[in-house]
């Protein structure tokens, strides 16, 4: 149930996650290991392990908990707006063939995400909105 729980909407990520903006002004801030260290669905808080990692590539992104595959992606990044606005696209895994707006942001190793069906507008997840909002810290 944790493992669920934990990961629900890890796609932040989607979540994650993903494609962001960055206060170093790189393109590439976004590429890399992050792991996750809290999560907030639609208001509520969920436990985080220490095993739920997001890994971004040019080509998309992987979540895996306990080093197991739990889901795969793309993402089309905005990086024009502010914060960052983003499709994620889920293509294997838990909710594979779903696609969530995203918002995101990147100070110094830290990820910051929100994701819904409906892209949030700012970095907060209230009972009832359906949004995710994820924190995750660089781990390379």
């Amino acid at each position: 149930m944790m493992r669920t729980a934990l990961v629900a909407f890890g796609l932040l990520a989607l979540n994650a996650s993903i494609l962001l903006g960055d206060d170093r002004a790189s393109e590439d801030a976004h590429l890399g290991t992050w792991r996750q260290v809290a999560v907030v669905v639609d208001g509520k808080e969920v436990a985080v392990g220490p095993s739920t990692l997001l890994t971004v590539t040019r080509e998309g992104y992987a979540v895996t908990v306990d080093g197991e595959p739990y889901q795969k992606g793309t993402t089309k990044a905005d990086r024009t707006k502010s914060p960052v606005q983003s499709e994620v696209t889920v293509t294997e895994g838990a909710r594979a063939g779903k696609s969530f707006g995203q918002i995101s942001m990147i100070q110094g190793d830290v990820l910051i995400a929100c994701l819904g069906v409906e892209r949030p507008t700012e970095f907060k997840s209230k009972p009832g909105s359906g949004h995710t909002l994820s924190v995750w810290i660089r781990v390379n």
